[in-house]
């Protein structure tokens, strides 16, 4: 007779099989860690990878860096044009406790502990200044410790301005009284505009016009702002006195009284301009005709005036007369156009509230708004101008032609600032053709950043480093929350003065969300409640 198993045969086979199944759950949880493991690896290697390859597919086709991160800076950032006119920016972004790669604002892979650029010339020297880098150095450290360097050159192509400094207008055939009506002498009447394109600040002290000295300047320094201009003319000229001279303008003068070469005043018919460094290299040359304009009219004197930044200095389509009328006489009867009118930023809503007037959220690029002022006095079309880059190109409400002390809010492409804000009647409201407002297409900083007004040829009108210190940043109290624009007080004093901005005290709406009361200061499309 057959027997069945007994207890112990059955403790015994349990605690068997019992051993079995834990041999295999440990072996299972040992591959899924591994494979766990393995997956984390190819993911980090993707992400390392799509970094660089789209950096370096990026950069091959860029043509321009605009702005730069210091190489010191462990987390640091990229602003690339290209060709086509687009720009990108490429950056980081902080999620979920990680820091990611953005383009654009946008997270594209990650996690990195380190993103660095280093900007090199054509000697592959480390240059500060970005519209000389030609090859960027960079170096990604990501989160697991991976780590890469590479080294990639920008789109081959010829610089037209050697690092951004160029001749912008001059003044040869000058007319014969001032703004004052004085009679003045021609050598003392005529001038040479220099412009700094440039990201960085650019001392002219030292510098040569046709060979004479830059030996005095009228404004208290010889340094010429990123994005500023620079009026010279000869020893003794007092050109403040005799034209409306740009706010943005520092003005200087050379060491002999006059302007052209051998001692003479500049041709009426033609000569040249000649610009060189304290080293005496030539940073641009300019040789013209009378047939490129700056030839009188009757009794309307102009200057000549370059168009565009980006063609040569010795293409005769890239000069005009000057559109701009400086000043006019009534007796003798004297109109004179030259130098840039007074198109101003005179209101940057940097840190807007994240509801608008109706309770409804907004994206911040969507809410953000900058307002310019005409100063002059002429009407000026700024269809196709730029805010650091971005063009105006939509015309929502009034007209393309600013007139003399009027108004153009200005938002991104997705914006409905006649929506989200009480503007001003008949206010003209104008749309850019990217979302934001910043270079590369971003937000605007809320602590401290740049605001550049250009017209269609890249030529600044106005350029404002704002920061939070001045003024615009956001405050609260209990359940309220206050938000408030920047504005200028005065026009026509020094665009970066921190003393000439302040934040808005006009109400322009409140609204109740849930159980905060958010109240929003700002005066778009009319005066400031900070100026006089």
């Amino acid at each position: 007779m057959k027997k069945g198993l007994t207890f112990i045969e059955i403790l015994i086979t349990v605690l068997i099989l019992g051993l079995i199944a834990i041999l295999l759950a440990n072996i299972l949880s040992n591959f899924n860690i591994l494979f766990s493991q393995k997956t984390e690896e190819r993911e980090s290697i993707s992400n390392l990878q799509t970094i660089v390859d789209k950096l370096t597919r990026d950069i091959r086709q860029g043509n321009q860096v605009l702005d730069i991160s210091p190489p010191t800076q462990t987390l640091g950032y990229l602003v690339l044009s290209f060709p086509s006119g687009d720009q990108s920016t490429y950056s980081y972004s902080y999620y979920n406790g990680k820091y990611y790669f953005t383009v654009d604002g946008e997270i594209l892979a990650g996690p990195i502990r380190e993103i660095r650029f280093m900007g090199l010339d054509d000697n592959l020297t480390y240059t500060t200044v970005p519209s000389a880098v030609r090859t960027l150095s960079i170096s990604i450290l990501m989160d697991d410790g991976r780590y890469i360097s590479t080294t990639v050159a920008l789109r081959s192509q010829t610089i037209p301005q050697i690092i951004g400094i160029f001749i912008r207008e001059i003044m040869y055939y000058p007319a014969p009284r001032d703004r004052q009506g004085n009679s003045i002498s021609e050598n003392l009447m005529e001038f040479v505009v220099i412009s700094n394109a440039t990201y960085s600040s650019i001392n002219l002290n030292g510098w040569k016009i046709n060979g004479h000295i830059i030996s005095n300047t009228l404004s208290g320094t010889y340094t010429v702002p990123a994005q500023g201009l620079a009026i010279i003319g000869a020893k003794g000229s007092n050109l403040s006195s005799h034209y409306f001279i740009p706010k943005n303008c520092i003005i200087l003068e050379v060491s002999d009284q006059y302007l052209g070469q051998n001692n003479n005043p500049l041709g009426n018919n033609g000569d040249t301009v000649v610009l060189q460094d304290i080293n005496n290299t030539v940073v641009d040359k300019v040789t013209y005709d009378k047939s490129w304009g700056g030839q009188p009219s009757g009794n309307t004197y102009y200057s000549l005036s370059r168009k565009s930044i980006q063609n040569p200095s010795q293409d005769p389509s890239n000069w005009e007369s000057s559109k701009f009328k400086n000043y006019s006489l009534s007796t003798p009867r004297i109109d004179v156009y030259c130098l840039l009118p007074p198109i101003v930023i005179n209101e940057i809503m940097y840190y807007p509230a994240p509801y608008d007037k109706n309770g409804r959220g907004r994206n911040e690029r969507d809410i953000e708004f900058i307002e310019i002022y005409n100063a002059s006095n002429q009407t000026v079309n700024i269809q196709n101008w730029q805010i650091n880059g971005n063009t105006l190109v939509t015309l929502a409400s009034g007209s393309w032609n600013l007139s003399p002390g009027s108004y153009a809010v200005i938002g991104g492409n997705r914006s409905a600032l006649d929506r989200y804000y009480n503007l001003a009647q008949n206010t003209t409201y104008i749309r850019t053709n990217s979302r934001g407002l910043a270079l590369g297409r971003g937000e605007l900083s809320d602590t401290a950043g740049t605001v550049t007004l250009a017209d269609p040829y890249g030529l600044v009108f106005d350029q404002v480093n704002y920061s939070y210190t001045w003024g615009g940043y956001p405050s609260s109290s209990g359940n309220y929350r206050y938000h408030y624009s920047l504005e200028r007080k005065y026009w026509d004093m020094f665009p970066n003065d921190p003393s000439n901005w302040g934040s808005s005290s006009n109400l322009n709406y409140s609204v109740r969300v849930l159980l905060l009361t958010y109240n929003v200061y700002c005066t778009p499309g009319g005066k400031n409640s900070n100026s006089p």
